[in-house]
């Protein structure tokens, strides 16, 4: 019975020159080579880990920006402003500090949760109650608590990896200071990643890693935007110039199955608020807190690099 059923999901696989093989590990499915819609992945492949190309015009940004060579997302728009300059070496890293730096100007510590998710405060009394940093998005599994609780050390521990060590175990101390240093300790691993995806080329997979992706499906349209892992990566190949880059897809999000979100659920938020927020970033908008650094730098997106 096993051989049949096998026998007859390869027939239907065929049809994508596709078929299904024992893995001797945990790798996941490697489909860069396969011209797949990234809404059929999960009706074909089920829960398996997916590896495929996708094409950045439909991606988004972490702060909602559009994944295009004019995106004003303000790592994009600092490597970029370093490139056009033909910067190398610590000339690049300084130079996309210093631009990364104004950005971060316009930027509050004291912003809520409500304010980096760009939700009406008249809906998000809860929500003002958390810090920005403890930020999570409707369909997430982790909650505000378990972010307020352990992603200050979990940010200590990742920056040690990079060379920034904490001294204070105090979470808001710990999270002031990564605030404070984020565009300097960001614009050295921007400039480390160019430098090796300019002479290597885009790898992923073994010691490289993977950027992850979450699919954002609605109207039977997809964009996109990188999960966990991988965003300096994806910020480094837009301003590089690639059309595709290949993700790990980790998560697919429709909008119809809103109900069961978990942060839904748990009502953290509310179907408009998650409604709002999925539209936000489907869309490529902005939160409001970005409004100040878009109008100041909205030309400089026209001109060529």
């Amino acid at each position: 019975m096993k051989n049949k059923i096998k026998k007859i999901v390869n027939n239907f696989l065929s049809k994508f020159d596709l078929k299904i093989v024992r893995l001797s590990n945990n790798a996941p499915f490697d489909l860069t080579s396969k011209n797949l819609d990234p809404i059929s992945l999960q009706y074909i492949f089920g829960y398996n880990q997916m590896i495929v190309n996708i094409d950045l015009a439909r991606g988004r940004t972490n702060r909602w920006f559009e994944l295009s060579d004019k995106s004003l997302d303000p790592p994009i728009f600092a490597i970029r402003s370093a490139l056009k300059k033909g910067l190398n070496g610590d000339a690049l890293r300084k130079d996309i500090f210093s631009v990364y730096q104004k950005y971060m100007s316009t930027q509050s510590f004291e912003y809520s949760v409500a304010d980096f998710l760009d939700v009406e405060s008249i809906y998000s009394k809860n929500l003002k109650d958390y810090p920005f940093w403890a930020e999570v998005k409707p369909w997430d599994n982790r909650t505000l608590d378990n972010m307020v609780r352990h992603h200050p050390n979990e940010v200590k521990k990742d920056r040690a990896k990079h060379g920034k060590y904490f001294l204070s175990d105090d979470p808001h101390k710990i999270m002031k200071d990564d605030f404070e240093n984020l565009a300097y300790s960001h614009s050295i691993q921007y400039a480390k990643l160019i430098e090796q995806i300019k002479n290597d080329g885009f790898k992923y997979g073994g010691d490289y890693g993977y950027v992850n992706a979450e699919i954002f499906i609605a109207n039977n349209m997809m964009r996109w935007k990188p999960g966990g892992d991988g965003n300096h990566r994806v910020a480094v190949a837009s301003a590089l110039g690639f059309k595709y880059i290949p993700v790990l897809v980790t998560k697919i999000i429709r909008l119809d199955e809103i109900e069961y979100w978990p942060n839904v659920i748990n009502g953290s938020f509310n179907k408009d608020q998650a409604t709002k927020i999925f539209y936000n970033i489907f869309n490529a908008k902005p939160k409001k807190i970005d409004n100040d650094w878009i109008k100041t730098n909205y030309f400089q997106s026209f001109k060529k690099i």
